[in-house]
């Protein structure tokens, strides 16, 4: 695994600490806004390891402190580096406030998942990545959010809109999408994707087609997700395209 990444500039103030892309390694897009008076963070990342390379991307380029983590929703490798950071403000849709409390109870270590890997081998990719993150979890610590909402949060921060929105989907319940008016960025996490891989069947591996064109809007110019490159408009209207032409929507 690469130790050091440098940040992608996608905008004037906004940029993205980029994912892993090792094979079986389960590490993604972090989106990174730079403000005046604080560095908003869009999800945490997957370990304190995962964190602590975040921060040190950041460092010497007179980022302010991390005060805000904004969950696009509460799978592990969004959000288990989030403790690190020492964040003041976690802010999520209102159903991963449950979910959080329910993780904060598991007794998590190298046990524990040896244990959940007996109980679902399906989950075996998965477990394995988490392992191989968080090798020492004596730092590790689950954090729950400390702002919520159930539909629609616009937050305001040094000229910056950000647009919350909650969009749900078969991948997570409680996936919200983020949107940058002012930079024409939209960070959209992992929400159009299918279920995460021990939940659906074999075959099941359709995008959410009407949510996807949903988020297409003149206004947008790059779309990020969870484990992609950033694309383009145009660039996401064709992975659109392509993806109705695989579900047999249109012709190939």
């Amino acid at each position: 695994m690469p130790m050091f990444r440098e940040l992608e500039a996608l905008a004037p103030r906004v940029y993205m600490f980029p994912r892993d892309e090792t094979p079986n390694t389960i590490q993604p897009n972090i989106g990174v806004l730079r403000l005046k008076n604080q560095t908003i963070l869009i999800d945490a990342g997957n370990s304190p390891r995962h964190a602590r390379q975040i921060m040190a991307a950041m460092a010497g380029e007179d980022f302010a402190s991390i005060e805000t983590i904004i969950y696009t929703h509460h799978h592990w490798d969004h959000t288990f580096g989030a403790a690190t950071f020492n964040a003041s403000t976690i802010v999520a849709q209102s159903q991963n406030s449950n979910i959080m409390a329910n993780y904060a109870t598991r007794p998590w270590g190298v046990q524990y998942l040896r244990e959940e890997l007996y109980r679902d081998p399906q989950r075996e990719v998965s477990l394995h990545a988490m392992m191989d993150a968080i090798p020492d979890w004596r730092e590790f610590r689950i954090c729950q959010p400390t702002i919520t909402f159930n539909k629609i949060l616009t937050l305001y921060y040094d000229g910056l809109t950000l647009e919350l929105e909650a969009v749900g989907g078969r991948h997570a319940s409680d996936s919200l999408i983020v949107r940058i008016p002012e930079a024409g960025v939209m960070f959209v996490g992992d929400s159009y994707y299918p279920p995460p891989s021990h939940l659906h069947e074999e075959d099941d591996i359709d995008l959410a087609l009407p949510m996807m064109e949903s988020f297409l809007s003149d206004d947008y110019h790059i779309y990020v997700d969870g484990h992609g490159a950033p694309r383009s408009r145009s660039e996401f209207e064709q992975v659109i395209a392509y993806e109705k032409k695989r579900q047999g929507l249109l012709e190939l």
